[in-house]
């Protein structure tokens, strides 16, 4: 789950660093950067909704992935559902982090950034 939320999030912050590249006197691309961080904020978090809603529908405390205890006490499940996905979130990071690398030094790279015309633009640090 972590890679492909985490592919579709840094597929998003490299179309967020591209945009000054892309922006010109008509267009500063400001409004589209707030909308890019926008929906990284928002996959998150409506994943994280669904999941956790998905998780507590289907509950049936048979003990599949955790001791049967956890599933009849609301407490102590809602603590274990935060914590895998806390440790959920930190893969997607880490598998976002290595899609970006990928794609900046591999060969599939990134056309936000090949498409920036002026080389000292691409070059930019942010």
């Amino acid at each position: 789950m972590g890679f492909d939320i985490g592919a579709f999030i840094g597929n998003l912050i490299l179309a967020f660093y591209a945009q000054d590249g892309h922006a010109d006197q008509g267009n500063d691309r400001k409004t589209y950067k707030e909308w890019i961080l926008r929906t990284i904020k928002e996959t998150w978090s409506l994943f994280y909704k669904k999941f956790t809603a998905l998780w507590d529908e289907h509950k049936d405390g048979s003990g599949e992935a955790y001791l049967p205890g956890i599933y009849n006490k609301p407490e102590l499940l809602q603590l274990v559902q935060g914590k895998f996905m806390q440790d959920l979130f930190h893969d997607t990071l880490g598998f976002g982090a290595a899609k970006m690398i990928r794609r900046i030094v591999g060969v599939a790279h990134v056309e936000d950034f090949e498409s920036i015309t002026d080389a000292s633009k691409r070059a930019s640090p942010v």
